[in-house]
């Protein structure tokens, strides 16, 4: 017998991450527009930090089973 943990919210993660980075290419396109719209890039900035602070302050859920392996 042994324990298995396998981490059950990575998906919240992986997706916080994922809207950070899209933002992010939407933040580097919108610069380099002959006249990038400022109060653009200033509100994508602030999703983007919101992304991250969520990130940054992820809290793992690891689930843990029990099995038992048996040979025939």
């Amino acid at each position: 017998m042994y324990i298995a943990e396998r981490v059950t919210n990575i998906a919240d993660l992986e997706r916080h991450i994922s809207s950070a980075y899209t933002m992010s290419q939407l933040v580097v396109k919108e610069l380099s527009r002959p006249a990038p719209d400022m109060e653009s890039i200033k509100e994508m900035t602030e999703a983007i930090n919101e992304e991250l602070e969520f990130a940054n302050n992820f809290e793992f859920c690891i689930e843990q089973r029990k099995v038992t392996s048996e040979v025939c």
